[in-house]
């Protein structure tokens, strides 16, 4: 029973990454033909949701630093795409501080859309790697989906606004 939730929650997220991957390219492509407070939330809200997938992800890397392998293990296109979207990502980020057009490289939504989209695409290749190539075995999809879950009940009480209103550092 706990194996098939375990996978199941893994398609899920998956699936939501792969969903916030392409709403994150649509989200660049518009960032080149326009410009304004509604280009600037769609990006700040595309980023917040890049964060509530991945970190929930890192839980299915196998032994930290062998993610790599992890993600080599998926096929050549799909780890080849990644690390070029993650490079991508990077180059606008280092182009947008060294020649700034805005103010804050940081406000721009040019690179808060292209800055995640490798590390979602990485984010897909480990849980690809996890669940299709069964990287994992039994015990530590079950592991890795439990400190998962714990992962997104902590974004929930930090984003979803249930800390308490004394906690500095957290608006309300």
């Amino acid at each position: 029973m706990l194996d098939r939730l375990a996978r199941a929650y893994v398609v899920l997220l998956l699936g939501l990454g792969v969903l916030t991957l392409l709403s994150g390219l649509v989200l660049h492509a518009f960032s080149f033909f326009t410009s304004g407070r509604t280009i600037t939330f769609c990006a700040e809200a595309y980023f917040k949701a890049v964060i509530v997938v991945i970190l929930p992800a890192f839980a299915f890397m196998k032994d930290g630093l062998r993610w790599k392998d992890q993600v080599k293990s998926c096929p050549e296109w799909m780890w080849k795409a990644a690390l070029g979207l993650w490079a991508y990502g990077f180059v606008v980020f280092i182009l947008k501080v060294v020649f700034p057009a805005a103010p804050s490289p940081i406000g721009d939504p040019m690179v808060v859309s292209s800055f995640p989209l490798g590390f979602d695409a990485i984010t897909i290749c480990i849980l690809y790697a996890a669940f299709g190539r069964r990287w994992l075995n039994e015990a530590e999809l079950k592991r890795a989906a439990a400190i998962s879950v714990v992962i997104i009940g902590v974004e929930l009480a930090i984003f979803g606004g249930f800390l308490p209103a004394h906690v500095p550092g957290v608006a309300r």
